[in-house]
């Protein structure tokens, strides 16, 4: 049997292994989320300026809310 427990502390962690030392449960197993994920971070090119960039829609203006309905488009089916 699999029973999950999300705590927001280590101090709930602590309460809930007092918890399982009174019940003398044998067989617990403490998985974190963070192991779960695997995030991969990679540092960026620092050689690149990005003053380049600035003006690369000076011919097409685009205002902030055209780039969000562009952008933030989904398919929810």
């Amino acid at each position: 049997m699999n029973v999950t427990f999300e705590v927001n502390s280590q101090a709930e962690l602590d309460k809930l292994f007092l918890l399982f030392k009174s019940l003398k449960f044998e067989n617990v197993k403490v998985i974190s989320s963070e192991t779960k994920t695997n995030t991969l971070i990679t540092k960026g090119d620092k050689s690149l300026n990005p003053r380049d960039l600035f003006g690369i829609w000076e011919s097409e203006p685009r205002s902030l809310s055209e780039i969000r309905s562009q952008a933030w488009k989904r398919n929810w089916e």
